[in-house]
């Protein structure tokens, strides 16, 4: 940050040097009130808690989604046993679907 300052400003000693560093300061948005400060971080702050509310839902619905695709592949698996018992006693020797 110090290395952005213009050279004229650092050049100027004392008092004007401080205020002439001051006011580029305030004039380039990098001095800002404290209640802008905290403004700022108190949006920041909701912002991630909505993001982790968010999170948490997107798993929960992940995590049953999950658990319909295993219970419809357990349902599938059984499925396919029958129809390959049922080849199998048909006469036929392949299996159905692999």
């Amino acid at each position: 940050m110090l290395a952005d300052i213009p050279a004229g400003l650092v050049g100027t000693g004392g008092a004007a040097g401080i205020l002439a560093v001051a006011v580029w300061l305030i004039l380039t948005g990098r001095l800002i009130p404290r209640t802008t400060h905290e403004d700022r971080i108190g949006d920041k702050d909701k912002q991630i808690a909505w993001l982790l509310e968010e999170n948490a839902a997107k798993s929960a619905e992940a995590k049953i989604r999950t658990e319909q695709v295993n219970k419809l592949m357990s349902n599938s698996d059984l499925s396919l046993a029958i129809l390959n018992s049922i080849a199998k006693t048909a006469g036929r020797d392949a299996d159905v679907a692999s």
